[in-house]
């Protein structure tokens, strides 16, 4: 888990914002240099947000009601709610407490703390005047996040004593020309951290290595980064490089592979040959992670299997990662499709019908239309679960998806479906028999609520009180560097994962967060 600062909040405190107003003042403005994005944050409507090549979504607002992507229940918003950043007041004005959505108990507000801006007042070193957390809303002072953020124990960036250089450094890395540079040169790509722990290979032969499954369409910046936060010469990596992407990103992704595999003599990480092109909500995106997971199972030495996309970064240490995962069944969040979520993407068929659409409209121009020709019933007699994409899970799990003809025919019976990434691994995760007799399969399931396994977390546009400092892309948050209280805050935000990052959006979050894992990793 993450460390937590033993220094006086007055202290931490004072640290970040000394940087965070540099970033703001000098900084913030670049974040959109690359990249027209339709909308800040601070439009409540959401209106023209931008979609991403991702596969979370929730019910459109428009629609009769909000719904919990994990739960698929109507949010309550009296529990779903934390803190209103922008007030520093509870929100919850019935029982006047919150909610610890990771203990699933009531938080005594009083005994966590809520920082009084008018009583401790925070003086900025560099602006040299009172802060008032109100009115500068750098960073989210909520209960004990602002300790979390001591930079001792979280990355350079925060660090007011070098903190202008480091902003400065990462305006000259994020380019995919300097990555490129960097990857060909095969120096400095590597962070030291990374190098000093990957002379450790005691673990080899370990019960912890696991396959990764990464999904690559852009952002190279990110990619290295993501890299650098799992990289272990015992661990093994499959690249699924959409064969779509632009030559140049092609061209740095194999040139960071060639690097990590020369630099530690190694051929763990390998960019799938036979990669297909993605498309938002369509069967390619389960399919990919089938592809890989395929190509994984030839390879030997590894335990655990877990799915990531380019645009994800580690919230912990990815020791983590397998303490989590149980051989019986796969680590993931798992519930009970609703009728009305049945009857909306998996009653019809679904086909494709813009194979060249935009990734970044793909909300409003979804490349996958519903037709009015109707579904079969699932096979076996299925109870359909659904659930977010990440999943961690043991060899023999991914085995039995691959291999096993009972899930062959139900992921068959997924191609024209409506996102059989949130469903297929959720609903064959919950088999606890299978009985061949007569030429038929007869499956058992499990149907116990597993809602404490989210493997990732995900800032959604209906978390109201929770503030987006970024952007807002098919519903969800891309976040910023002034988001860190929020990405770290592992006491009341449950996920090994965080989603979402884009270097055009900001460029400094990544490599802080990156730091910080990369720490923790040692």
């Amino acid at each position: 888990m993450l460390r937590s600062s033993k220094k006086p909040l007055f202290f931490s405190a004072i640290l970040v914002f000394s940087c965070l107003n540099y970033f703001t003042a000098n900084h913030k403005t670049k974040e959109n240099d690359h990249l027209e994005l339709s909308s800040r944050v601070e439009d409540e409507n959401g209106s023209d947000r931008v979609s991403d090549n991702e596969q979370d979504t929730i019910v459109n607002p428009v629609q009769d009601t909000i719904v919990n992507p994990v739960q698929d229940t109507i949010v309550n918003p009296v529990q779903d709610i934390i803190v209103n950043p922008v007030q520093i007041t509870l929100v919850n004005s019935v029982q006047d407490t919150i909610v610890n959505p990771v203990q699933d108990t009531i938080v005594n507000p009083v005994q966590d703390t809520i920082v009084n801006p008018v009583q401790d007042t925070i003086v900025n070193p560099v602006q040299d005047r009172i802060v008032n957390p109100v009115q500068d809303t750098i960073v989210n002072l909520v209960q004990d996040t602002i300790p979390v953020l001591d930079p001792t124990t979280t990355c350079s960036i925060l660090n007011p004593e070098v903190c202008q250089d480091r902003f400065e450094l990462e305006d000259k890395l994020y380019s995919d020309e300097s990555v490129k540079l960097r990857a060909q040169s095969c120096m400095d790509i590597i962070p030291i951290e990374v190098l000093e722990d990957g002379t450790n290979v005691d673990d080899s032969e370990g019960p912890d290595t696991i396959a990764f499954a990464i999904q690559v369409y852009s952002d190279p910046r990110q990619f290295e980064l993501l890299l650098s936060t799992i990289y272990k010469p015992y661990h093994t990596y499959c690249i699924h490089l959409d064969p779509t992407a632009e030559d140049g990103v092609k061209d740095i992704v194999n040139l960071l592979v060639n690097c990590y595999n020369n630099r530690f003599g190694k051929n763990n990480i390998f960019v799938l040959k036979n990669s297909i092109p993605i498309y938002w909500a369509h069967f390619s995106v389960l399919e990919a992670d089938l592809k890989c997971m395929e190509e994984l199972l030839r390879r030997p030495g590894w335990m655990y299997f877990m799915n990531l996309a380019g645009s994800e970064l580690p919230r912990q240490s990815i020791k983590q990662f397998t303490r989590l995962s149980n051989p019986q069944f796969p680590y993931m969040s798992s519930i009970k499709m609703t009728d009305k979520i049945y009857y909306r993407k998996l009653k019809h068929r679904w086909e494709l019908v813009r194979p060249n659409y935009n990734p970044d409209k793909a909300k409003d121009e979804t490349p996958i239309s519903k037709t009015k020709i109707l579904r079969k019933e699932p096979p076996f007699n299925l109870t359909i679960f659904k659930g977010l994409r990440t999943v961690v899970m043991a060899r023999n799990w991914t085995s039995f998806f691959i291999n096993h003809p009972v899930a062959k025919s139900f992921i068959d019976w997924s191609r024209d479906s409506n996102m059989p990434e949130e469903y297929v691994f959720q609903t064959l995760g919950r088999i606890t028999r299978l009985h061949f007799e007569r030429n038929k399969w007869t499956v058992e399931q499990n149907i116990d609520i597993r809602l404490n396994s989210d493997v990732r977390l995900t800032l959604w546009n209906y978390q109201k009180t929770v503030k987006c400092h970024g952007v807002w892309r098919n519903w969800i948050c891309v976040l910023t560097l002034e988001d860190l209280p929020f990405i770290l805050d592992t006491k009341r935000y449950q996920g090994m994962i965080m989603n979402k990052f884009k270097t055009e959006v900001d460029r400094y979050v990544a490599p802080c967060l990156a730091e910080i894992i990369r720490k923790e990793n040692l």
